[in-house]
């Protein structure tokens, strides 16, 4: 028969047993209501204990506090095991388990994440590997150095995200070229924006024919007004619009760092130089705007005039407006720009239609300007009289203006403007194509060469050769032995030719009197008739005068009186 058993001698049996004299170091949490005891009847002995006593597990040999904070447990993948912490059961029931592996090795760790040095070669060459994309070679080797060209690589999707990735992290690339890189996914945009807000060690990003469009603009420009590291922005040839400069021009206001602004040859148009107008008067640091090749006209133009006149600093430095349509209608902004802004250094001018009332009002902010040193006003079509204009302006201008260079690169200068320019070239220097020969011209065959000039200058650039020989019907007009005075030629010219360049060419009809005029002292002009007609015979007749319906009716009356009358 099997003897009764009494509990608490088996509890206090098993806690002498693994704990010792010292008891278990433990709090007792809850005591449950029955307790049940397993005989084994043959061995006569317990082999197991259920539901006898909680404790909250608090053993000397684990130093551990399992069930409440801050070590709470939610789940057992949170329980870090190792060698000590095998054995949590209290009254280590079960014997441990030997064995000969490593548990270590076959239990889940995190991945430690690799530290990346600022220049970022090896992290180039993980994204590489993990975005599967071709290394290039150029970048590598230039991550170190302050300076990266990457000009007509055409650089894919994967390959702008892996570079831009790793420049929000450089420390040494200050000029960053990405010439003709065109931005083809709003992604590419994205990663462009995020470098931008992170790198604060580039100062001259260069995007020229990236094809960013005014999409992708909006993305970056959100960048550019929280960067203040940046320093020169080149986005010329990007076809980002009136939209995507609105979208700048908004962030350019809070931008304290950007100095150069190229934005030539965007398609802008008068609708966004308000905005435009308005970011340059906020802003106090850019010195360079580069706007050339923008249809901006008069009305944009005199809007971004009067916010860099009332821009209080001052600090524009460098203004382009080559290729904007400038002419005679923006004659009082152009006073404005070269008069009221003081710190203007270098203004361009260059391939409007800047002439007359506008050179005037150029000339005279040339006197008053005491910083500007240097101007380009080449390929304008400018005339003789402006030209001598502008000679007669550096003859008069104070020795203490800093004018050092005007370039007026495709004109010839008449010969009586070369004393101010002899005068003046150790201190200023005129940049011109030569000087207009004032020399006689003689040969045998002057009077045919300046015939040829005279269907040059007023033959229609036509691929058509009906077009090409329209020119010369109002020769058949002029008598063949017609003569005119050589101060009435030019007048006489005006009122028979239709050719405006040839009316406006005054130099080249004086010529052409001076080699036709004969003993007579006049102006032989029914020669110049027939050596016309003789080496251009396919030249057109004039049209039959058009005859009045009034005229024709009358004519038909008087028939019928006259047959009444026979």
């Amino acid at each position: 028969m099997s003897e009764s058993v009494d509990a608490e001698s088996v509890i206090s049996e098993v806690e002498e047993q693994f704990f010792g004299n010292e008891g278990f170091e433990g709090e007792e949490c809850e005591e449950l209501d029955e307790t049940e005891l397993f005989h084994d009847s043959e061995n006569d002995s317990v082999y197991q204990v259920k539901q006898l006593i909680k404790y909250d597990l608090k053993s000397s040999s684990t130093s551990s506090h399992f069930f409440e904070p801050p070590h709470k447990i939610r789940c057992l993948g949170e329980i870090q095991l190792s060698r000590s912490s095998a054995i949590l059961n209290p009254y280590r029931y079960f014997e441990d388990i030997k064995i000969g592996v490593d548990l270590n090795d076959h239990l889940w760790t995190p991945k430690i994440k690799p530290e990346y040095d600022d220049i970022g070669v090896e992290r180039y060459k993980d994204l590489v590997k993990e975005y599967k994309a071709p290394i290039i070679r150029d970048i590598v080797d230039q991550l170190g150095t302050d300076t990266m060209k990457l000009k007509y690589y055409g650089l894919n999707d994967r390959s702008y995200k892996i570079l831009l990735e790793v420049l929000k992290y450089n420390k040494h690339v200050k000029y960053l070229d990405l010439t003709n890189n065109v931005m083809t996914s709003l992604d590419t945009a994205r990663a462009f924006a995020e470098m931008i807000l992170h790198n604060k060690t580039i100062e001259t990003i260069n995007l020229t024919n990236c094809d960013i469009g005014p999409k992708y603009m909006k993305i970056i420009s959100e960048r550019v007004g929280t960067n203040k590291f940046l320093k020169e922005l080149n986005l010329s040839h990007c076809n980002i619009g009136d939209e995507g400069c609105i979208a700048l021009a908004e962030e350019l206001g809070p931008n304290t760092g950007l100095e150069k602004l190229n934005l030539s040859f965007n398609n802008l148009t008068a609708n966004c130089c308000q905005e435009l107008g308005d970011a340059i008067f906020d802003n106090n640091n850019l010195t360079d705007y580069n706007l050339s090749g923008n249809n901006i006209k008069e009305n944009g133009f005199g809007l971004l005039v009067n916010n860099l006149r009332d821009n209080f600093t001052q600090k524009i430095a460098r203004l382009n407006f080559s290729k904007c349509n400038l002419g005679v209608e923006n004659d009082k902004s152009l006073k404005i720009l070269a008069l009221k802004i003081s710190g203007l250094k270098y203004l361009d001018l260059s391939f409007n239609q800047i002439t007359g009332s506008a050179l005037e009002s150029i000339a005279f902010g040339m006197r008053r300007n005491s910083n500007l040193l240097e101007l380009n006003l080449g390929y304008n079509p400018l005339t003789i009289d402006d030209i001598i204009l502008l000679m007669d302006t550096l003859r008069m201008m104070r020795p203490a203006r800093k004018l050092k260079i005007l370039d007026l690169s495709d004109k010839y200068v008449p010969k009586q403007c070369s004393e101010v320019i002899e005068k003046v070239k150790n201190k200023r220097k005129v940049i011109f194509r030569g000087y207009l020969c004032n020399y006689a011209i003689s040969g045998p065959g002057l009077k045919e060469m300046f015939i040829k000039r005279l269907k040059a200058i007023c033959e229609l650039k036509s691929k058509k050769a009906k077009d090409k020989n329209k020119f010369g019907a109002f020769f058949y007009k002029i008598k063949s032995e017609q003569y005119v005075k050589p101060s009435d030629f030019p007048g006489f010219f005006e009122e028979i030719c239709e050719c405006e360049k040839l009316i406006k060419d005054k130099d080249f009809l004086r010529g052409l009197a001076s080699t036709f005029t004969d003993q007579t002292k006049k102006v032989n002009v029914g020669m110049i008739r027939d050596m016309f007609l003789t080496a251009y015979p396919e030249t057109p007749q004039p049209p039959p005068p058009v005859v009045e319906q009034s005229q024709v009716r009358r004519k038909a009356k008087d028939k019928k009186k006259l047959k009444k009358k026979k």
